[in-house]
């Protein structure tokens, strides 16, 4: 996962610690002017069976980022699993950033959705909160995260809510006290820029997709030079999100992670790969 700040930031880097702790140890500065983790775990497609475990191992090894969404089902599970780790000590509250996302149907609805995403998480606060898509659909009750199709099967848009509407009903809950920091996900550059126009607070961070098969050149630079964060959401391949064509082409490449893997576990050196460098 990685990020884009809507303001220009460069790497804070800490002392480094021993340890796991060490995954930790850079972190970026945001517009908001809060501390971002430069490493986050995405629970995207995270089977809720799975999660206690993973989260856990994650924290063990070092993570303090944790990205999720409303959309991806399983903020509760999540929950659970940081309630535990806050109740044996595994970690405290204070030390974890913790992001989740406004899905599309809850444009109209930014308060109560973050409330219902709040309760799930079992959070007092969001260290980050995203809007998730710069579209509004059929609100089909808080938190359903559903996708309704019109009579012509075309996604149900709803017009009738602005994003200036949507961002500003964010902005109240900075002012609330629910929210540390607020930000876009999935926006390119005339959505932004849009954006930055009637904003009162600033995006803090535009989180978008972008690895070597996919720079976003432009984007980047755009975020960079107006202050955003730009996280990358897959800064490695991800193959399942791609036509076939393209998805083998990446598996095949050094890029895989698989491959990567493997050319690790063989370098005399030990040194980082060129994915792992990206």
């Amino acid at each position: 996962m990685t990020f884009l700040s809507l303001t220009p930031t460069s790497p804070r880097k800490r002392p480094a610690r021993p340890g796991p702790r060490a995954m930790a140890a850079t972190a970026l500065a945001l517009s908001s002017g809060h501390q971002m983790p430069a490493v986050g775990l995405g629970v995207w497609r995270m089977d809720s069976p799975a999660i206690r475990g993973l989260i856990h191992s994650a924290l063990r090894a070092g993570y303090r980022h944790f990205d999720c969404a409303a959309k991806y089902q399983n903020e509760a599970e999540v929950g659970d699993a940081l309630a535990e780790a806050f109740e044996t000590g595994l970690v405290k509250r204070e030390d974890i950033f913790i992001t989740t996302k406004l899905w599309n149907s809850d444009h109209g609805h930014v308060l109560e959705a973050c409330k219902d995403s709040l309760k799930k998480l079992r959070l007092d606060y969001l260290d980050l909160y995203l809007i998730h898509f710069p579209v509004a659909t059929k609100h089909t009750g808080v938190g359903t995260t559903a996708s309704v199709l019109g009579d012509d099967g075309v996604l149900d848009i709803d017009t009738t809510i602005s994003l200036e509407t949507t961002w500003h009903a964010m902005e109240d809950l900075v002012s609330k006290g629910l929210v540390r920091s607020i930000g876009i996900s999935n926006c390119g550059i005339f959505l932004t820029r849009d954006i930055l126009a009637y904003a009162k607070i600033k995006p803090a961070v535009n989180q978008i997709e972008t690895h070597p098969y996919f720079q976003r050149e432009s984007l980047v630079k755009f975020c960079q030079k107006h202050g955003h964060t730009h996280p990358w959401a897959g800064p490695l391949p991800t193959p399942s999100c791609l036509a076939p064509s393209r998805a083998s082409t990446i598996q095949s490449s050094s890029l895989w992670p698989r491959n990567m893997a493997r050319r690790r576990r063989s370098s005399s050196s030990g040194g980082p790969s060129r994915g792992t460098r990206w």
